[in-house]
């Protein structure tokens, strides 16, 4: 990245008009968590030397916090290429998560006339059904994307989760991304198999929120936070340095920062609990902020609210998850084992799990037995 930065400070020095120049400069910039105003501005002078750059368009609108901003780019492009896949995808995804379904139904609609049923529309429906609860109709489509592009990493994670929330835990565990498989194997009492999935991931690379999320739900709900907070410590140097790296503004929620505050309050280190929930509470403000209000906002929501002590909170932030789509058959964050006894909370999982237990039926299967663990 260092050397490709010095190539484009060089050739942006022979040519300022370059927008292609710019543009290149922020996408490289461009962080995977959270926000970076140096590739933002890169990205916007691009698109004021040319403002037909469509490449610059969808790498300034996967830049962008605000889901206002971000949905008028995605759509500027899609208004003159329907089928140009990574702008088509994205708007499906922000109106997902801004709950424009509506509109993510039009767009769905407008493409298949044009490509049919192909693995993009599938994924696509599958996403969308996943947002509005629909999981039936979710896992259908997300089956059909998943066989004709096994491989693609988002229909893995799509597919994983849906099949995870309706308890397909055996078909999670094969056809979805390795993080969600963790917690499918966790279900299953397969704990060596999950052990060995995380020995096997480089949390600190990449794109890893989601590693960093189901890594610290697999190892608290395994009495083990102590060796969580040790790895943060390890491949990141603290949770300051983890979240400065996996900066979580910008999206729909809090991600691992739950299961992070939890760990480090089980593991008696106060001073880490009290700074991930700083952040936590800065995200969730964000959030809401730039419009990022759906089920998985106020489930997580729920969680800051259980580890701050106000359970009635945390039921009623809960309640409207359930009311704005969330159902599954069982609960992946252990947080929610702080208000697991409250009668409140025992009478609403009892309606997630019989919500998910339709959308089961639907698909010709009996009602979700856990397994029975021993260890």
């Amino acid at each position: 990245t260092a050397e490709a930065e010095a190539l484009l400070d060089r050739a942006l020095k022979l040519d300022p008009e370059l927008a292609e120049g710019h543009a290149i400069f922020g996408l490289i910039r461009t962080k995977n968590d959270g926000v970076d105003t140096e590739a933002i501005a890169s990205l916007k002078r691009a698109l004021e030397i040319n403002p037909n750059l469509e490449s610059a368009k969808l790498w300034l609108a996967n830049a962008l916090p605000d889901a206002d901003e971000v949905i008028a780019l995605y759509e500027e492009v899609v208004l003159r290429d329907p089928m140009y896949s990574p702008a088509f995808n994205n708007l499906i995804q922000n109106y997902s998560g801004s709950e424009q379904f509506d509109k993510a139904d039009a767009l769905i609609d407008r493409v298949e006339r044009v490509s049919g049923p192909d693995d993009a529309v599938n994924q696509a429906k599958g996403t969308v059904a996943f947002m509005r609860g629909e999981m039936a109709d979710s896992v259908e489509t997300l089956r059909m994307a998943h066989e004709v592009n096994p491989n693609a990493s988002i229909v893995q994670l799509w597919i994983g989760y849906a099949l995870l929330f309706v308890g397909e835990l055996e078909e999670a565990a094969t056809s979805g991304r390795p993080e969600v498989s963790i917690l499918a194997h966790r279900e299953l009492g397969e704990f060596e198999t999950a052990d060995r999935l995380i020995a096997s991931m480089d949390l600190a690379a990449g794109d890893s929120s989601r590693r960093i999320r189901h890594t610290a739900d697999y190892l608290v709900d395994r009495d083990r936070s102590g060796e969580f907070v040790a790895v943060v410590e390890e491949q990141f140097g603290g949770p300051a340095e983890l979240m400065d790296a996996h900066d979580m503004h910008g999206g729909w929620g809090a991600e691992y920062l739950g299961t992070m505050a939890y760990a480090y309050l089980l593991a008696g280190e106060d001073d880490g609990y009290q700074l991930v929930m700083r952040e936590f509470e800065s995200v969730l403000e964000a959030a809401l902020e730039e419009g990022w209000d759906n089920w998985y906002y106020w489930y997580s929501k729920a969680q800051f609210a259980a580890l701050s002590g106000d359970n009635d909170g945390a039921i009623e932030h809960l309640r409207k998850a359930y009311e704005r789509g969330y159902i599954s058959v069982f609960f992946f964050e252990p947080v929610f084992d702080l208000i697991s006894a409250d009668p409140q909370f025992v009478e609403l999982d009892r309606e997630i799990i019989a919500a998910a237990n339709a959308e089961r039926a639907k698909l010709g299967l009996d009602p979700y037995r856990p397994v029975t663990l021993t260890n």
